[in-house]
């Protein structure tokens, strides 16, 4: 007798589920043992460390890959697509936020808030651009924060939200609106390609 698959299974497989889960566990160990207090980091006097505030931009890479697959030829042909996206925008958010809780030692706020951004911008990225550069957003605009986001005087400029100090709430509300912004894209209408 031949052993058919999970529904479950065959939807972890088709959205790289297993290279999501990889990659929260890896980002979530760099953040626990990469120390962030041992560096010097030339004029980023706001910047609380050197690697630590951009880590999520690791596992957010990653993500529209994943959320590209869920509006596959497959994926079409379930009676909700839409159930289908809330679904794996969940299930995304969750790793996301699995990431988050493992840079919660360090700085809870500041490490719940970059991770909203970045997921939100990986979300945007899925919705506004076709899958061959989904993945930009989540990877250039942490690299422009972190190369261009502080003034000589080594304080961060406020639209560098990465990398602004914990207890900022326009930098809070920022990466709030753009996860609302991309998980209301996402899920109302799917991944560009599709369109």
């Amino acid at each position: 007798m031949t052993e058919h698959p999970s529904a479950f299974a065959v939807y972890a497989r088709r959205w790289y589920l297993h290279r999501l889960a990889a990659a929260a566990a890896i980002t979530g160990g760099l953040w626990i043992m990469v120390p962030t207090d041992m560096y010097d980091v030339p004029a980023r006097d706001g910047v609380q460390a050197m690697l630590w505030p951009l880590a999520p931009a690791l596992f957010t890479a990653l993500l529209p890959a994943s959320l590209g697959t869920a509006a596959g030829a497959f994926e079409r042909t379930v009676r909700s697509p839409l159930r289908l996206r809330l679904l794996v925008s969940g299930v995304a958010v969750a790793l996301a936020f699995g990431v988050a809780l493992c840079g919660a030692a360090v700085s809870p706020a500041m490490a719940l808030r970059n991770t909203t951004l970045l997921v939100g911008l990986a979300f945007l990225g899925t919705v506004l651009l076709p899958a061959g550069a989904a993945w930009t957003p989540a990877v250039f605009i942490p690299m422009v924060m972190w190369l261009t986001g502080t003034k000589s005087t080594g304080q961060v400029y406020p639209w560098a939200t990465l990398l602004v100090p914990p207890g900022s709430i326009a930098a809070e509300v920022a990466a709030t609106v753009v996860l609302a912004a991309g998980l209301a894209g996402y899920i109302l209408r799917g991944p560009a390609r599709i369109h």
